[in-house]
């Protein structure tokens, strides 16, 4: 599947904590933030690519760097 182009373009239509459904279906120990685009796509940060734990986003404005 392109997920790119699955993505792409998407408006993202809210920002929440994860569930602990989520976060129990992924296994890990605390709840991230997730990205939910207009389509329903959930988009949410992994300190790497196995999926081992959850992450941070950095998010840039203007020069001034800040976590979500």
């Amino acid at each position: 599947m392109d997920i790119e182009n699955k993505i792409k373009g998407q408006k993202i239509v809210e920002i929440r904590d994860m569930t602990i459904e989520e976060v129990e279906k992924e296994g890990w120990a605390w709840a991230g933030k997730v990205l939910i685009l207009e389509n329903g796509t959930k988009i949410y940060a992994s300190c790497d690519d196995e999926g081992s734990s959850q992450g941070m986003f950095f998010v840039e404005i203007k020069k001034h760097t800040y976590r979500l």
